[in-house]
């Protein structure tokens, strides 16, 4: 019966190893995808306000006003995921 038992258990914790990492590289490319969003969501707000900056619709007191708080808020929202 030892032995049986052990081959039986060998053979869970195989299917159970396989299991986790499936889990992981889940994780592992859902957390990829939403670090390049954020890097998306990141480029598109700044090249806005460099836009703004450049085309003079913003003056560079309120460009970094706007900055910090951009970064704030971006930094406030990725605490959350």
């Amino acid at each position: 019966m030892t032995s049986w038992f052990g081959e039986r258990f060998d053979g869970l914790m195989h299917n159970r190893t396989i299991w986790l990492k499936r889990i992981a590289l889940c994780h592992y490319f859902s957390d990829g995808a939403i670090g390049v969003m954020a890097l998306c969501r990141d480029s598109v707000a700044y090249a806005y306000l460099i836009y703004l900056v450049i085309n003079g619709h913003l003056s560079v007191a309120n460009f970094t006003l706007f900055f910090g708080t951009i970064a704030g808020f971006f930094h406030l929202a990725d605490r959350f995921n």
